[in-house]
């Protein structure tokens, strides 16, 4: 997942996960130099498909810093409760920016 932080638009992938086993890595939506949208429908979809339990979201920020931003922060918010309701945690939300994360 390191190379995708020097892409120069942002692109969110999900780690597909069963425990601790990786079941798959899938590319979830692409977007701008500075926002990339991440749709519940398309992080969640493959997951169910492939029977997973749990999620890991990676996106890159192409600005160089790995921080946050509030957008990033309600998505996240967003993302957690639809997993919820379903029944596939999300366990985490990476941003990469090719030298952080």
């Amino acid at each position: 997942m390191k190379r995708m932080g020097r892409h120069k638009r942002e692109m969110a992938y999900a780690v597909l996960l069963r425990g601790k086993n990786v079941l798959g890595i899938e590319k979830v939506s692409s977007g701008s130099e500075g926002l990339v949208d991440s749709p519940p429908d398309e992080v969640y979809r493959t997951a169910l498909e492939r029977d997973c339990r749990s999620v890991i979201l990676v996106h890159n920020h192409p600005s160089g810093k790995a921080e946050p931003s509030w957008q990033d922060r309600t998505a996240s918010r967003n993302l957690y409760g639809w997993g919820r309701n379903i029944g596939i945690e999300l366990r985490d939300s990476v941003i990469i920016d090719g030298k952080n994360y």
